[in-house]
């Protein structure tokens, strides 16, 4: 298991290239910061792709059949990745909260 940091210019091609290859999985996702403590936002839902837009500086994360997590002007992206493949991701947000998405290993 690896975890790398992903530098911010290549955030775009890194996920235009996971949501290709990137097979739909159970995911949850929480959110840390300061304010809120550690609150989980969704659990179970697929995650079916991640986005980057730079133009807009939004990274979005598409899970289930309605729910688009929106991270506006992210500041790190680290993604761990083991020998089955993509296994999570935390981004911090420019306020410093961090969005931690885990993939459920598969049965």
């Amino acid at each position: 298991m690896s975890t790398i940091s992903l530098e911010k210019e290549r955030w775009q091609s890194y996920f235009d290239n996971f949501s290709k290859v990137f097979e739909p999985a159970a995911a949850s996702l929480e959110i840390v910061s300061i304010d809120v403590g550690d609150q989980p936002e969704v659990s179970s839902l697929t995650l079916n792709g991640v986005t980057y837009d730079p133009r807009n500086d939004v990274l979005e994360l598409q899970l289930g059949d309605q729910v688009d997590h929106l991270i506006q002007q992210p500041k790190e992206v680290y993604v761990t990745e083991t020998d089955d493949g993509f296994a999570s991701m935390e981004v911090v947000d420019k306020e410093g909260a961090k969005h931690i998405l885990t993939v459920k290993a598969q049965a």
